[in-house]
């Protein structure tokens, strides 16, 4: 699948996710009066979770980058760029970065990896998980190009988690 179209993909799911959460948030405020419509509602979102988090089933998905799946790999790296929001999206993104840093990957992984890391801190991102994924991935360029932002970012913040990401790397 094209990358945008993957991406894409992602985030509509994503969008699904929200809207099922929703429906269960609401119709358990009126649980008491209606316990069909939450049941109905929460049978649904569950139901369709896995497929929803990510293409092709998130449970096939993890299960495929434990055996180092290239295709796998990619989609999982596609993932990480879109960066969807949704209940337990955080969580996910946390076991994907795991296994990918047992992955086997490639300098064009690499090269992705890289530019989702930097996309990351740009948009405020903060996580433990991303800088022990770029203590793994690092390389001289990644790390000038840290350098780089830590010195010309108007912002504290991003200044601040450039610090730390270099610290892990570099540490």
């Amino acid at each position: 699948m094209h990358k945008k179209n993957s991406i894409k993909l992602i985030l509509e799911n994503a969008t699904k996710i929200n809207q099922k959460y929703m429906l269960v948030k609401q119709s358990s405020l009126q649980r008491a009066a209606n316990s069909h419509e939450w049941k109905k509602a929460t049978q649904d979102f569950h139901d369709s979770y896995d497929q929803l988090a990510f293409p092709g089933g998130l449970d096939h998905a993890l299960d495929a980058l434990k055996k180092n799946d290239p295709a796998t790999i990619d989609h999982a790296i596609l993932y990480l760029e879109a960066d969807p929001y949704f209940y337990r999206s955080g969580y996910i993104k946390q076991k994907i970065i795991r296994l990918l840093k047992q992955s086997t990957l490639s300098p064009h992984h690499i090269l992705q990896l890289q530019a989702v890391l930097i996309a990351n801190i740009q948009r405020g991102g903060r996580s433990r998980e991303y800088c022990r994924l770029a203590k793994k991935i690092q390389t001289p360029v990644f790390i000038e190009r840290l350098q780089e932002i830590m010195r010309t970012a108007k912002h504290e913040q991003i200044i601040e988690w450039v610090k730390v990401m270099l610290a892990v790397i570099l540490g």
